[in-house]
């Protein structure tokens, strides 16, 4: 027991494996489970998290809390075992103690790319930084706004706007779609099913990205009828802006060299050829967008895994997790965490 006063909750199932059962091979892993009380969460309210960490514990994950989940991280990197260590959020929030910038340099991003194994549901990862005793996402937006405007970690574009809202897109490279209604519940891959996931849920937060990439694979499909992507629109320094959901859908990430310079050509409204010094200069006019075009009726990734580095984040569950009456279901989802778990240790063996 690790959290006083909360009865044992013994509700897993048998057949899930335990954290000794999982460390079967020579090469030992850490598994770690991350819930703070004193921290933010979001769509996780700390009553549910507080249980859900509770039943990892039990079948043998270690609990840590901000300041812990900082030293262990720390700690794998420096001793270059990051990729022997699996940490589960409960909390959908990442203390600010690992989520310390808004950008790929931040702890956490340096983790998953030395091998690290980041599992998440809930709310959009990174969408919050969770500040200590600040325990609603509320009172999060004025504080990570002044921060990020004084830093403009993006200097010369557009990204830095908004402030924390554009931090997914600039640690994972995926960009959010805020929904208005989904037609369905989601529909799992074979990747999902062979990994154990069964439940189906409403996705209310998928993603654009480009599927076709190795760095991307798809655990779950939502279609959704109208979406906003967060951001709408990216500045490129000298050309302008243009709708981030034209940009990737008509520029593939795989299309390259003159291919793609060509389609960028197309959507600026003038090239302007003038001597500069010894040699040319271009510049580019900034084309007028009257309209921000969105998707509707589209078919999205809502659960998913992005490899970065030789890590990984493991994207699953998309919705709130609020629904008291619904909470021997998200125990039972427990169980599908641990048999993905399992299973991607066994594809690392191979």
């Amino acid at each position: 027991m690790i959290f006083n006063g909360l009865r044992t909750v013994d509700k897993i199932h048998k057949e899930v494996p335990t954290v000794e059962e999982l460390n079967k091979s020579k090469s030992k892993y850490s598994f770690f489970v991350y819930y703070d009380p004193n921290y933010t969460t979001s769509w996780i309210p700390h009553g549910i998290a507080e249980q859900l960490a509770n039943i990892l514990v039990n079948r043998g994950f270690k609990h840590v809390k901000a300041d812990e989940l900082k030293s262990e991280i720390i700690k794998r990197i420096q001793s270059k075992n990051a990729d022997k260590c699996i940490i589960v959020f409960v909390q959908d929030v990442v203390p600010d103690t690992v989520f310390d910038r808004f950008e790929p340099t931040c702890l956490i991003r340096q983790f998953i790319e030395r091998g690290g194994t980041i599992i998440w549901f809930g709310d959009i990862p990174f969408w919050h930084r969770g500040l200590k005793h600040y325990k609603h996402t509320s009172d999060l937006f004025k504080i990570d706004t002044e921060i990020i405007d004084k830093t403009q970690v993006f200097r010369g574009n557009y990204l830095h706007v908004g402030g924390i809202r554009h931090a997914t897109l600039n640690l994972l490279g995926v960009v959010p779609i805020i929904t208005f209604s989904s037609t369905n519940t989601v529909e799992l891959t074979e990747k999902a099913k062979n990994c154990g996931l069964n439940t189906k849920w409403t996705s209310h937060r998928p993603v654009l990205y480009p599927e076709e990439n190795k760095d991307f694979e798809v655990l779950a499909y939502t279609t959704i009828a109208i979406g906003v992507p967060v951001p709408t629109k990216i500045g490129i320094p000298g050309m302008g802006e243009t709708s981030i959901y034209v940009a990737i859908k008509e520029v593939p990430i795989e299309k390259k060299g003159i291919k793609r310079a060509v389609k960028w050509l197309k959507r600026i409204s003038a090239i302007q050829f003038a001597m500069m010094g010894t040699g040319f200069g271009i510049s580019f006019a900034q084309p007028a967008i009257r309209e921000i075009p969105l998707p509707t009726y589209e078919k999205l990734p809502a659960a998913w895994i992005k490899y970065i580095g030789d890590g990984m984040l493991i994207r699953l569950w998309d919705e709130p997790w609020d629904r008291e009456y619904l909470l021997e279901e998200y125990k039972d989802r427990m169980a599908e965490l641990l048999k993905l778990i399992n299973k991607i240790l066994e594809d690392k063996k191979t």
